[in-house]
């Protein structure tokens, strides 16, 4: 992140043809959010907030909250490069405070931002790198999206079968301009299937970015006649979308993942011993949709809440090698998760599990299945203390009471593939 002034924001806006300033914020449920406002009001906007009814996101019927205020986080200044040259478009990520100023409980960006600080004071360095996997579908005549994919190309094929080559390449030349650095690009196994990885940054960056891309990647689809999605498994007879998540930690100079003669570091079994013990409890918000449990109840190839070094089929795959830094990789967590939420609750477990000094299980492990369908894994995650301290008290009620809705709606529906087609593949 870049630690703009609010001199140079205001610079910056002005000498750039700058003339709509969105305002972004992450709901609840880890959507996508902003308002638009004009230059002349981004000095109200940094000095006191733009006002927001905070009980549309956050509230149930309770309208007590107030509203809360969008404060622009000036070191997440972006330009839209999508959006015209001529009257650009710029985004802030947002602080959300109430009326006095202090910090809005709801804020889930802010809760993760509390958590990158503790992992710093205790002198930690982490850096973080996602992979969101989508699919792009055609339109019909009326400009709503099909079932038909844009190709019939498999795993790392090129043009003409592959015919997502060009808009993969707007994509990262967008996400290059925007300050996120893409690494590879790629046509997936899925017949229009794709995924574009980009450098790893600090959390609160990864987090950010990752909805950044998101909404790149549908922006950039929609301007070239097609409709990406990221539901996880929006095709019954193409492989799932994934959204791996790739966590790298130091200490000083040395990785906590470090491996020194078939052994890794003992702060590095602590975090991934803690991370196992929360994971029947994270399940819930790492796959919060019924659609995540496609296939006999499994998340794609993986069974077990277990870890191993390189191995693809573990739910925590240790990579060290000659070729890459020290990390972990989060396998089993799918594009419609809350990104904010899952890296506050991973990061969190893992704390515990350095502050508790847990012990890593052996690698590979089939001990524990992961929950197989979302009443399950909700149900382990209601029980959970843990999960609890991870929300405020009415985003807590809120969240479970959607899932609830939820799952009474699948469970009631007599065509539950229509049902989920409705309910996710428009909205994830």
């Amino acid at each position: 992140m870049t630690n703009y002034s609010e001199k140079d924001v205001i610079s910056f806006v002005s000498e750039n043809d700058v003339q709509f300033i969105r305002l972004a914020f992450v709901d609840l449920f880890g959507n996508l959010k902003n308002l638009a406002i004009m230059p002349s009001e981004l000095k109200k906007a940094l000095t006191n907030g733009i006002p927001l009814d905070s009980s549309l996101f956050y509230g149930t019927d309770d309208y007590s909250h107030g509203d809360i205020y969008l404060v622009p986080d000036t070191s997440t200044l972006s330009v839209l490069p999508w959006r015209p040259r001529a009257g650009r478009v710029v985004r802030f990520f947002c602080h959300l405070r109430k009326h006095d100023g202090t910090p809005f409980k709801g804020d889930i960006r802010a809760r993760l931002k509390n958590t990158a600080d503790q992992l710093s004071m205790n002198g930690y360095t982490c850096t973080i790198g996602t992979e969101s996997q989508f699919y792009l579908f055609e339109l019909d005549e009326n400009g709503e999206p099909t079932r038909k994919t844009n190709d019939r190309a498999g795993y790392l094929d090129v043009a003409p079968l592959d015919h997502g080559e060009n808009i993969r390449r707007e994509i990262c030349l967008s996400l290059d301009e925007m300050g996120i650095h893409p690494e590879t690009s790629r046509h997936l196994h899925g017949h229009g299937q794709n995924e574009i990885t980009f450098k790893p940054s600090d959390i609160l960056s990864a987090a950010d970015n990752t909805l950044n891309f998101k909404t790149a990647v549908r922006s950039i689809a929609s301007q070239n006649g097609l409709y990406a999605s990221f539901m996880p498994y929006p095709l019954r007879d193409q492989p799932r979308s994934s959204f791996l998540i790739n966590i790298s930690i130091n200490r000083g100079s040395k990785n906590i993942f470090t491996v020194t003669d078939g052994k890794i570091e003992d702060e590095g079994r602590h975090f991934i011993a803690g991370i196992l013990n929360r994971f029947d409890q994270m399940t819930a918000f790492l796959n919060p949709t019924t659609n995540s449990y496609f296939r006999n109840g499994l998340i794609g190839e993986h069974k077990y809440i277990n870890w191993a070094m390189e191995r693809r089929d573990a739910a925590i795959r240790l990579i060290n090698s000659a070729t890459s830094c020290e990390k972990i990789e989060i396998r089993t967590a799918d594009p419609s998760a809350n990104v904010h939420f899952i890296l506050n609750t991973i990061l969190r477990a893992g704390l515990e599990g350095l502050e508790n000094k847990l012990e890593l299980p052996e690698p590979s492990s089939e001990s524990q299945p992961i929950p197989g369908s979302l009443e399950e894994a909700a149900n382990i995650a209601r029980e959970s203390d843990f999960i609890k301290r991870m929300f405020s008290e009415f985003g807590y009620e809120k969240n479970f009471s959607s899932i609830d809705s939820t799952v009474k709606k699948y469970n009631d529906a007599k065509d539950k593939a229509q049902f989920e087609d409705e309910t996710y593949f428009y909205f994830t």
